[in-house]
């Protein structure tokens, strides 16, 4: 797996996707993960499941037949990479990039998609935000934004939500004021 999708402007091919490394556009946070196992995942195995990174974890957990700590984010995807059906996932997914160089100053970008296909993003700190639904428009060339109020709105107030909660980065250094 990869944290983000490839560099654009070294000339990474990110497909048909919008964007690329450090954007919050798909081409930047949808990349392909792979898993082998010979005897328990079969060969050629594809699946069009979403999931994040913390889903490693419980993944990795329930494969070695281990018990899970409560109150994780990450859910395992043991039976999707068994060909087993894991269901739909019906989690809001969040994404999130926050920038400690001299030009963000530690601001952040951030997206959300929910199971709908719903996405919300901000692609840089000051960028406005914007709206896709991605089961119409995967390619996010139709902002929705302004056009689709009520759901824009919805998103807003769940990422909102979100930030609130996750407040600082734990382990982040903090640089004195002094």
């Amino acid at each position: 797996s990869s944290d983000n999708g490839g560099h654009v402007s070294v000339g990474a091919n990110n497909g048909r996707l919008r964007g690329g490394k450090q954007d919050m556009y798909e081409g930047g946070i949808k990349v392909n993960f792979f898993a082998r196992w010979p005897g328990k995942i079969a060969p050629g195995t594809r699946s069009e499941r979403r999931g994040i990174s913390m889903d490693l974890f419980p993944t990795m957990v329930e494969a070695g037949g281990g018990e899970l700590p409560e109150g994780l984010d990450g859910v395992s995807i043991l039976p999707t990479l068994l060909g087993q059906d894991q269901g739909r996932d019906e989690r809001t997914l969040y994404f999130s990039r926050r920038e400690g160089n001299l030009r963000w100053m530690g601001d952040s970008s951030w997206a959300l998609l929910e199971p709908s296909g719903l996405k919300l993003l901000k692609n840089t700190p000051v960028a406005p935000w914007e709206m896709y639904d991605l089961s119409t428009d995967p390619q996010e060339e139709n902002n929705l934004a302004q056009k689709n109020r009520k759901d824009f709105a919805r998103l807003a107030t769940k990422m909102r939500a979100h930030i609130q909660r996750g407040g600082v980065v734990p382990w982040q250094k903090r640089e004195s004021s002094e």
